[in-house]
């Protein structure tokens, strides 16, 4: 049922979406298919065979894709690049029970998420922060180039992370890998240039609940960025319960801030430059915000 939904919808899509969006919506019918009927988690099993076509099957006891008969009873892949993607990628692992909290790559909604009690596993799909599975999983980039199977012939373009530059390879019109792009700009525009360069950036941390510095590529992302710690602090965290920051110059102002102790806003001099958002000009708004 779920095949069959699939294909009816891209013989409909395929009269009105181009084919960039037709092809992401071959990989997730693809790879719904595959995990409905659960291919890379059983042993296969070896049916009547035609010897003049070959193709892939997994093995999960030697975690290796095998070279078999193309019509055998379970077979699957056409190409051992196909294969290896769906069925070792750590991304598309199958997310085990235990007793671990951790974030992993949920292959049913093509996201990153949050899992309690499940299995944590260094070689599995399991990562310490969303940020690092979504860097992992969802940054096509970071993709092995594929070219699918089905019998086209269609020239497009993958990211090689080893050489860092956009290549042309075929694609043969299904399956595959979302490193896949129509032309060379459309793969430089996402995985080259200024995305490759490491700023500092600021952003807020909801499980610590602190600001905290992390290493930007340079383009995409979200607003949740800042270029100093304190521009993070005073835009993401009550500024009433930020200590009190006389400053880095030498100058003499005299505010205001919000003593959490005490539960009053008191005086301080201001040195002029840095500090954070605990500091008001009037001690009237220190206490119409925090009081």
């Amino acid at each position: 049922m779920i095949v069959t939904k699939c294909v009816l919808m891209i013989r409909y899509l395929s009269f009105t979406l181009i084919a960039s969006k037709i092809f992401l919506l071959r990989i997730i019918c693809f790879v719904q298919f595959i995990f409905s009927k659960g291919v890379c988690d059983n042993l296969f099993h070896i049916g009547a065979c035609d010897e003049n076509l070959t193709g892939y099957n997994f093995n999960k006891t030697s975690d290796q894709c095998i070279e078999m008969n193309a019509t055998c009873q379970d077979f699957l892949f056409f190409s051992l690049e196909t294969c290896e993607i769906i069925c070792k990628d750590i991304c598309y692992k199958k997310i085990g029970s235990g007793n671990c909290s951790a974030f992993a790559y949920n292959r049913n909604s093509l996201q990153c998420e949050f899992f309690d009690n499940r299995d944590c596993k260094e070689d599995g799909n399991y990562f310490k922060t969303e940020e690092a599975c979504e860097e992992e999983c969802e940054n096509v980039c970071n993709k092995r180039i594929a070219p699918g199977h089905c019998f086209g012939n269609f020239p497009a373009y993958g990211y090689n992370k080893t050489t860092e530059q956009c290549v042309p390879f075929v694609f043969r019109g299904c399956s595959g890998s979302p490193n896949w792009f129509e032309t060379e700009e459309q793969c430089e525009e996402t995985c080259e240039g200024e995305c490759c360069t490491i700023i500092e950036k600021f952003g807020y941390n909801k499980t610590s609940g602190q600001c905290e510095s992390f290493e930007y590529g340079g383009c995409k992302g979200n607003a949740n960025q800042f270029d100093e710690v304190e521009q993070c602090e005073n835009q993401c965290i009550d500024i009433c319960n930020r200590p009190k920051v006389v400053g880095n110059c030498n100058a003499a102002f005299p505010r205001y801030f919000y003593n959490n102790a005490t539960g009053q806003c008191e005086k301080f001099i201001y040195g002029g430059c840095g500090g954070n958002g605990n500091n008001f000009k009037l001690l009237s708004d220190c206490e119409d915000k925090c009081e």
